[in-house]
C-alpha cells in the first residue's frame, strides 16, 4: 500500500482530520501538534515495499510505543499533584508500580 493510503484509515481514527493536512505540508500551521507528530512518525517508519499487513502492524507498534510514552508524562504530571502515585494512577502507567520519577 502507499503510505497516502495508511495516513488515510489513520485520518479516519483521529478526531479532527488534520494528521493527512500535516502529511502533506509537515510545516503547515494547522494548530494540532499531535496530528503534526502522528503524520511525522508514521512518514519516518513506513516501509513502502512491505506488505500491507506489515505496514499497519508496524503503524501499530509504533502508535503503541508512542501511547506509552504519552503515559509515562500523564504519570509523572499526576505525581507532580502529589495527590496520586504511579500505583494508583488512573491512566494505566506501562510501568507499573514503580514510578519512572521515583525518588
Amino acid at each position: 500500500m502507499k503510505i497516502e493510503e495508511l495516513i488515510k484509515i489513520i485520518d479516519k481514527g483521529y478526531p479532527n482530520g488534520k494528521v493527512a493536512e500535516y502529511f502533506k505540508d509537515i510545516n503547515g500551521n494547522y494548530g494540532d501538534g499531535l496530528a503534526r507528530f502522528i503524520a511525522v512518525e508514521i512518514a519516518e517508519t513506513f516501509d513502502p515495499d512491505a506488505s500491507k499487513e506489515d505496514q499497519i502492524e508496524m503503524a501499530i507498534k509504533e502508535m503503541e510505543a508512542d501511547a506509552n510514552e504519552i503515559n509515562r508524562v500523564i504519570c509523572a504530571l499526576s505525581e507532580a499533584r502529589e495527590e496520586e502515585t504511579c500505583e494508583d494512577c488512573p491512566h494505566d502507567c506501562p510501568i507499573g508500580a514503580k514510578c519512572i520519577r521515583e525518588k
